[in-house]
C-alpha cells in the first residue's frame, strides 16, 4: 500500500487475522482499484501484500465545425485549423476539418478551462464559436462546442453613373 506520492506503507505487529484494505473516497475526479483485499495475516507473521491504484479520470473536449458555403461551390481542397489551449496543451494543439465541417474530439484531456479558436480562415469567412471557453469536467466526462464559419460574398464595388446636364446650349 502506498502513501499519496506512491511510496509504501507498512503496518507491523498485526494480530493473525483478516484485514480488509480500502481507502478514503478521494473524490469523483479519481478511479480506485483495491487488489488483494481482504488480506489474511498468518500467525507465522509473514507478510502479505494488497495494493491499492488511484487513476486520474481524464476527459474529453469535441468541436462540431459547421461550415455554410451560402450557396456558392463549396471548394472541396479548403481546410479550416481548429485550436485548444488549456492544462493539457499549454502551447496549443490544433486539429484540421475539411472543407464540409465535421467532429474533432480531443481526449485524454487533464480537466479545467480551455480555450477553443480557429485559426484566421480569411476576410472570405465570418467565424462564430458557441463557446470559446469550456471547461472539461473533472469526473471523466465530455464539454462541446461548435464553431461555424458563413462565406461571405464576393467582395464588389457597385458603381452608378449619373450624367446631368448643368451647362446651356446657346
Amino acid at each position: 500500500v502506498a502513501d499519496f506520492d506512491g511510496a509504501v506503507l507498512l503496518w507491523t505487529n498485526l494480530q493473525p487475522g483478516s484485514y480488509a484494505v480500502t481507502e478514503t473516497n478521494p473524490g469523483t475526479e479519481w478511479s480506485v482499484q483495491v487488489s488483494g483485499s481482504p488480506v489474511t495475516v498468518p500467525a507465522e507473521g509473514e507478510p502479505v501484500v494488497a495494493s491499492v491504484t488511484n487513476t486520474r479520470k481524464l476527459g474529453s473536449l469535441r468541436v462540431t465545425k459547421t461550415v455554410d458555403w451560402s450557396g456558392a461551390t463549396p471548394d472541396t481542397s479548403t481546410t479550416f485549423e481548429i485550436c485548444i489551449t488549456g492544462p493539457s496543451f499549454a502551447a496549443g494543439d490544433c486539429k484540421e476539418a475539411g472543407y464540409n465541417g465535421g467532429v474533432l474530439t480531443w481526449s485524454g484531456l487533464i480537466p479545467g478551462v480551455y480555450t477553443v479558436v480557429e485559426t484566421d480562415p480569411g476576410n472570405a469567412w465570418k467565424v462564430a464559436v458557441d463557446s470559446s471557453s469550456v471547461t472539461v469536467p473533472s469526473d471523466g466526462g465530455q464539454v462541446q462546442t461548435t464553431v461555424t464559419n458563413t462565406k461571405l460574398g464576393d467582395p464588389r464595388i457597385t458603381v452608378t453613373k449619373l450624367v446631368t446636364e448643368t451647362a446651356q446650349q446657346q
